[in-house]
């Protein structure tokens, strides 16, 4: 459930050397978005193993957001 959360929910990835957003969770809410992106220092490197340690926060901003350099790393680090 974490991981999915993470990625499908609240993932970004590089595309060009620039963090987009792609999480669903993140799309629909603006003040979210702004926190995640104006706190870099909660972006972290999407580690399954990390990533699945997480806890997931349902009423408040997330305490970490995960990114990978594609989609296709992050399918790969997956399986």
């Amino acid at each position: 459930m974490y991981l999915y959360f993470f990625t499908v929910e609240f993932g970004l990835a590089k595309q060009d050397g620039e963090l987009k957003i792609y999480g669903a969770g993140l799309l629909s809410s603006v003040a979210e978005l702004k926190h995640a992106i104006s706190s870099p220092d909660k972006v972290k490197r999407f580690d399954p193993d990390i990533t699945c340690m997480q806890e997931c926060i349902i009423t408040d901003y997330q305490l970490g957001y995960w990114y990978t350099d594609s989609f296709e790393e992050a399918k790969e680090k997956m399986r």
